[in-house]
């Protein structure tokens, strides 16, 4: 099981394990597995996500013209989505507040 995915801007370069429970981690290259699972998530759009409206102020570097992917890759948008739909099976009392963090 790999416990930490490197990345160097849009492409996996290495995956961490570590070797039988044993603290001391394990770097290996992507194989071609780890590639194409990677590459799966490429074009993923949110299902949950609403598309927001942004607004020109350049003192946030806002601009009209951006969109939730500028922000999010399609990898991290779907573990948002998996994220929030644990969170929605969740009861009320622990629902609420996990979902407005």
């Amino acid at each position: 099981m790999a416990t930490h995915y490197l990345w160097e801007k849009e492409r996996l370069s290495k995956v961490w394990t570590t070797n039988n429970g044993n603290k001391r981690r394990v770097e290996l290259d992507p194989t071609d597995r780890d590639l194409t699972l990677a590459s799966s998530f490429d074009s993923y759009t949110s299902g949950i996500f609403s598309t927001p409206r942004f607004f020109n102020n350049a003192r946030i570097n806002a601009a009209s013209d951006l969109h939730v992917r500028d922000f999010f890759t399609g990898r991290a948008l779907h573990n948002i989505d998996l994220l929030i739909e644990a969170i929605n099976l969740l009861p009320d009392e622990a629902r609420e507040p996990l979902l407005l963090c």
